[in-house]
């Protein structure tokens, strides 16, 4: 240490005395005098080893920032030293060195530590840079009392003036300077210059903080809080605190990290207050992240249901991942235009329309076009689309496919409406039914079936023209008119029957035409079995070529055994063939003429019954009808018809057997209607 000017106050000393000099000198040589203490700029300073003594930082008032920065109190060039590593405070007589979050943090003693106090002599580690804390102008001070003591103690007549006050006061100046402050005349410029730097980074975070610099103002706040004493740091703090997180975070979706924005927020205003620009400000930002707070778990929620859309789109459950969209897109046009998220919810919207759309339309045709479809569903979902399509192309397609499921809809209602008059076999009801399958769209999917049966009640409308001109005995007519039915769109029991029919007309149209000609020629034998084969083709009495059949077999028969007993002998010879079908024919035939003998017909119930009884009719009826014997229908029918017609109205088999013949009608009119649509 330098020697201070001689007559200089020394600090510490009260009074502006004059050197103490020995007694009997004051005229002689001058005495040699104590040298002056040096002033103490720092009481204790921090060492960067491995380097020369310039890189030492004294310690007055602090805080003070070591770290890689230029802008820092002691700059550490360094391996493993951050940007801005520790920070070193007054705590009292102590000095303490704070981690400020770095990376490799402090080591004192092989372990990392976030805070020590500092003692003398105590190295630490910041990375690679090794520090050592050192006391130092106590020690100084120190030094030059007992330099002085010992100068004094060398002089015999000095040791023994001091032996009594003067020793007394050197001992109390050095115990006193072992734990005194240090003189408040050197700290004060330091202390005001730390001061100064505090403020002008708090000013210039606050200026960055309202110009939305989030990231540099938080440096700045925190550079301030470095320098600040203990109550305005944690201010400081919690500004910086707001605005790290500002400055990591955009705060445009609902997912943000907004409930802590606003705990920090109300910590920041709390300590900082309401007062100035930057309490208006955060008092607005407050309010601001509160309001989005709010109203974030409503879009929170929408955004888990697009969420849970795609988990199910990827597993394959188109129908449940549209609905998930579908609620979310329902949250999003729910939010008000004044929502804080309106503008979140208008993008997320914009994507999700053309998908939720485009999703339910192809369910909706996956519905029409399946074999049986359901067009209820299959509108509910096109409509659905159309809902959450955005306007434009899109909407128009959609209500073009919309328009056509429900004209879908109706011609599949018309074509079954249509379906169900034909089947009552109600001629009454056919133009009804014919008006329902003309207003069928010919583009529809059932177009074909409408032409279909339009066919089919065609060819029956000309089937039963037919029928009547064959009757009244224009068989050449009728058999056009069955020609031209045949054309049509029939199924192949239509045309088998039809068929069918038009061989036994022309036959029996051949076999009168020739049975009346043998008989004209004589030949009573051969025109009898033509004129019989005409009344077993066409039983229908009133029939044109039936009557004229009978009519001429009556004449043929004329002088011989009566008609009547013809009958019976031929409808019994029959049934002891076990045919009754010919024995119905036969048997008929007899009922219907009105001068029958009573006794020929107590003579056929007698034998209906005894046949009845001997084969169990109806017993086989009733295995034949619900054992589903479809082969054996029209021999059972005949059978059943037989039993009707001929025994007793009191006999209980006759109602069993009306009721198992009605049944067995119906039956037989469902397998023609379901032959003819196939």
């Amino acid at each position: 240490m330098g020697r201070g000017a001689r007559g200089k106050r020394r600090p510490g000393v009260a009074g502006n005395r004059r050197p103490w000099r020995p007694k009997g000198r004051a005229g002689g040589k001058p005495a040699v005098t104590q040298p002056d203490l040096e002033p103490i700029r720092a009481d204790a300073r921090l060492v960067l080893l491995g380097r020369d003594e310039a890189r030492a930082l004294p310690l007055v008032e602090g805080p003070y920032t070591l770290g890689k920065r230029p802008e820092n109190d002691l700059v550490l060039p360094c391996a493993g030293v951050s940007r801005a590593h520790a920070v070193v405070r007054r705590e009292g007589r102590a000095w303490v060195l704070e981690d400020l979050g770095s990376r490799n943090g402090i080591r004192f003693a092989g372990r990392r530590v976030e805070r020590r106090r500092l003692r003398h002599g105590d190295e630490v580690l910041l990375g690679m840079a090794r520090l050592r804390f050192e006391r130092c102008w106590r020690e100084a001070a120190r030094a030059s009392l007992r330099a002085a003591v010992g100068r004094i103690a060398a002089r015999p007549r000095a040791a023994l003036g001091l032996s009594s006050g003067l020793a007394l006061l050197l001992v109390l100046s050095l115990a006193a300077v072992g734990d005194s402050e240090p003189p408040n005349s050197l700290v004060a410029p330091a202390r005001a210059k730390a001061l100064g730097a505090q403020s002008a980074a708090r000013r210039r975070g606050e200026e960055l903080l309202l110009a939305g610099r989030y990231r540099r103002a938080a440096r700045a706040f925190r550079r301030a809080s470095v320098q600040a004493p203990p109550a305005r740091a944690q201010a400081l703090r919690a500004l910086t605190a707001a605005a790290e997180l500002l400055s990591v975070d955009s705060f445009e979706k609902p997912t943000a990290r907004w409930e802590e924005l606003v705990a920090r927020l109300e910590r920041a205003l709390a300590a900082n207050g309401p007062q100035g620009p930057l309490g208006a400000w955060l008092a607005e930002r407050l309010a601001w992240a509160q309001t989005h707070r709010d109203a974030a778990p409503v879009l929170a929620r929408a955004l888990g249901h697009c969420a849970r859309a795609e988990e199910l789109l990827a597993a394959g459950r188109r129908r449940e991942a549209a609905e998930a969209w579908d609620a979310a897109r329902k949250t999003f046009v729910a939010l008000p235009s004044d929502d804080p998220f309106a503008s979140f919810a208008t993008e997320r919207l914009a994507e999700l329309r053309p998908r939720v759309a485009e999703i339910y339309a192809a369910l909706a045709d996956e519905e029409a076009a399946s074999p049986r479809p359901d067009y209820a569903t299959a509108l509910a979902l096109i409509r659905r689309a159309l809902d959450a399509a955005p306007p434009g192309k899109t909407q128009r397609a959609l209500r073009l496919r919309l328009a056509r499921l429900e004209r879908e809809r109706a011609d599949e209602d018309r074509l079954a409406r249509a379906v169900r008059l034909l089947a009552r076999r109600d001629p009454a009801q056919v133009p009804a039914a014919v008006a329902l399958l003309e207003a069928i769209d010919p583009r529809s999917r059932v177009a074909p079936d409408a032409r279909a049966w339009r066919s089919w009640v065609d060819a029956d409308r000309d089937t039963r023209r037919a029928q009547r001109l064959y009757d009244q005995g224009d068989v050449e007519a009728a058999l056009e008119l069955l020609d031209r039915a045949a054309r049509g769109q029939l199924g192949p029991v239509a045309r088998q029957s039809l068929r069918e029919r038009r061989e036994r007309w022309s036959l029996v149209d051949e076999e009168f035409e020739r049975g009346t000609a043998l008989a004209r020629r004589g030949q009573k034998a051969a025109a009898r079995r033509a004129l019989q084969t005409v009344l077993a083709l066409e039983p229908n009495p009133q029939n044109r070529l039936h009557r004229l059949a009978r009519r001429e077999l009556a004449e043929l028969e004329l002088g011989q055994r009566p008609l009547q007993r013809r009958w019976v002998e031929e409808g019994l010879a029959a049934l002891g063939r076990g045919d009754c079908g010919a024995a119905l024919r036969a048997f008929e035939a007899l009922r219907r003429d009105p001068e029958r003998r009573r006794a020929d017909g107590e003579r056929v119930a007698a034998a209906v019954r005894s046949y009845a009884d001997a084969h169990d009719l109806l017993g086989v009826a009733r295995r034949v009808i619900y054992g589903d014997e479809q082969a054996r229908f029209l021999e059972t029918r005949d059978r059943l018809e037989l039993l009707w017609r001929w025994l007793g109205r009191r006999d209980p088999r006759r109602a069993e057997a009306g009721k198992h013949l009605r049944t067995l009608d119906r039956r037989l009119r469902s397998l023609a209607v379901a032959q003819s649509v196939k």
